[in-house]
């Protein structure tokens, strides 16, 4: 947790003057999440050239712990990543 606070305090963006890549992206967002809303992760959209496609996942924000009734939500997420990985081969 040490390292996800460091990141979010110190983190600058740098690619602001730089062209978008040229691959597609995938970006996924917890559905019930309060602080990772769709809106943020569908800005992902201006990284890229390529195709975007951003999709929720049935959870909240620490879904990929997988605890108790997050469980689902990560197979779900898992399941999701191959299958957009495999379009791309």
């Amino acid at each position: 947790m040490r390292a996800d606070f460091s990141l979010f305090d110190q983190y600058v963006f740098g690619r602001a003057a730089q062209p978008p890549f040229s691959f597609p992206i995938t970006a996924f967002h917890a559905a019930a999440d309060k602080k990772v809303t769709a809106p943020m992760v569908a800005r992902w959209a201006e990284l890229t050239s390529g195709a975007f496609v951003a999709l929720p996942v049935q959870g909240h924000h620490l879904f990929v712990m997988a605890t108790g009734d997050q469980r689902p939500a990560k197979e779900a997420w898992l399941t999701a990543i191959v299958h957009q990985l495999a379009q791309l081969m």
